[in-house]
């Protein structure tokens, strides 16, 4: 139950005006049975990610192993990074024991991640570049990035480096390490040795009295698996049984560009299979002058990014072979829906209901608000916090939902919320319910594969994915176009 009342400098609000809205926990599927969401990391030790046990054809991984490479830059750290980057690859190929009571064991990524081969060099074959030349190191080791093709491997760039956050000088070291590897259409992983104000995984490996570094090896070790274009896990979504699951799930995010001015418009699309959301697909962003879209370019923008969906190899066959007529889509940013947008979105909607003959067409526009002026207690619990799942009616067409914070009654977890809005009426959303409208963004939220650690990422993994592609496409960091890297998580 929580307090009737909340004072907030001098306006107070009456809690019995706010409606609890029941909402259902997606399932994560990572096997034949769903599983419960804040149990993620016991069931990928348990039964191995979702893409090794599948008997779809379509949706079972298609490499027999990953082969990582070991890079590190000619910098006086260079002696620290290469004794990490020695130990990580150590980790990697033999596991790590926990330490702490708050730590988890990992097993090694062949045994986690039932990798039929798994490789990770040795310390003399690690490759040393210098900083503003890497190109050249990279074209001298391309053979060796074809070999591991040719074997049916997927190849992964592991860089260890100075922080990509602590200067604007390191920063670049960082994405010249992604520019590099991306055009190529390697994925590529960076690895920090040290951050300012916080140490990064590979000077943590070096501490005598090393903190619990459990959980983050296993999120590095999801981050690559995702990179090599595996599926660690699925989700069923939990809409009403009378209303169609959202087919595809579309999020548009903003980055400002400070060298070329105006902003870049980067998007992920979260695709559904019969119910379950499989994979993420992107393609090139789009560069716009302030942070909206015109009604033309939102009008071309939205429909490529609608023809690609439909003609992913994870989703073709619904269309083409199961002649499915009927499709919703859900297309999310931050804030509001500019007028000129929305039209360009309709018009969007229609082009492709003609081309692909639907018979009917359903659009429901979700704006999210990302840090309300609003947060709420629970008095019954012994941190206050409000738990993962919990939503609140705002008026008829808004919710409160927070998608972070503990997911039992009694664990303690640090709680925000978020708000989210349909901006669509009932005749052409396919959303219409407060509960499907939570349902549908607690589904999203649980499917960010780049981390084991459940309720700790506020987004949907639509918006969450599309800002890691803006950030990246402002620098000129982006695969080539229709490459299989696009359908990786090679953004993350």
């Amino acid at each position: 139950m929580l307090e009737e009342k909340i004072r907030f400098e001098t306006l107070e609000l009456d809690l019995q005006s706010f409606q609890e809205i029941k909402t259902d926990r997606p399932q994560i599927i990572f096997k034949d049975r769903g599983v419960e969401y804040g149990k993620i990391l016991e069931a990928l030790h348990e039964y191995g990610p979702f893409d090794a046990n599948t008997n779809s054809r379509i949706l079972r991984r298609s490499f027999n192993g990953i082969e990582l490479l070991f890079f590190y830059p000619e910098t006086p750290e260079k002696e620290r990074i290469i004794d990490a980057l020695d130990k990580l690859a150590q980790i990697l190929r033999e596991g790590y024991t926990a330490c702490k009571h708050y730590d988890i064991t990992f097993d090694g990524m062949a045994r986690e991640f039932r990798l039929t081969s798994f490789y990770a060099p040795e310390r003399k074959d690690f490759i040393g570049y210098k900083p503003g030349s890497l190109s050249q190191s990279v074209e001298r080791n391309m053979n060796l990035i074809r070999e591991i093709q040719q074997r049916g491997n997927i190849p992964i760039v592991i860089v260890g480096g100075s922080a990509h956050r602590s200067s604007r000088a390191r920063q670049m070291e960082y994405i010249e390490v992604k520019k590099e590897f991306t055009k190529r259409d390697i994925s590529s992983q960076y690895v920090s040795y040290y951050e300012e104000g916080r140490r990064g995984l590979l000077y943590s490996l070096l501490e005598e009295k090393s903190p619990g570094l459990g959980f983050e090896i296993w999120n590095l070790c999801l981050n690559i698996y995702g990179k090599a274009g595996g599926i660690a896990w699925i989700v069923e979504q939990s809409l009403s049984f009378n209303v169609n699951f959202a087919d595809l799930s579309i999020g548009l995010r903003f980055a400002r560009d400070p060298r070329r001015g105006g902003y870049v418009v980067g998007h992920a699309t979260i695709l559904d299979r019969f119910g379950r959301l499989v994979g993420c697909v992107t393609s090139r962003p789009l560069r716009v002058t302030g942070m909206t879209i015109s009604r033309e370019n939102m009008r071309e923008y939205l429909k490529n990014i609608l023809k690609k969906a439909l003609s992913d190899q994870r989703v073709k066959d619904v269309y083409s072979i199961s002649k499915k007529k009927v499709l919703n889509i859900a297309l999310h940013r931050l804030n509001h829906f500019h007028p000129k947008e929305k039209q360009g979105i309709l018009q969007a909607v229609n082009d492709i209901k003609l081309l692909y003959d639907f018979k009917d067409l359903k659009i429901a526009l979700i704006s999210i608000v990302k840090d309300p002026s609003l947060m709420l207690f629970d008095v019954n619990q012994r941190s206050r916090d409000i738990r993962w799942g919990t939503a609140f009616k705002l008026n008829e067409n808004t919710l409160l939902l927070y998608t972070t914070g503990s997911i039992h009654r009694y664990s303690k977890r640090l709680s925000y919320p978020i708000i989210v809005m349909n901006e669509t009426d009932e005749k052409h959303s396919f959303i219409t319910k407060h509960q499907e409208l939570a349902a549908h963004i607690l589904s999203l939220s649980v499917l960010h594969w780049q981390t084991v650690i459940p309720c700790s990422v506020r987004l949907p993994a639509t918006i969450e994915f599309a800002g890691g592609v803006a950030r990246l496409f402002k620098f000129g960091v982006y695969p080539r176009q229709n490459s299989q890297l696009e359908k990786t998580l090679w953004f993350i």
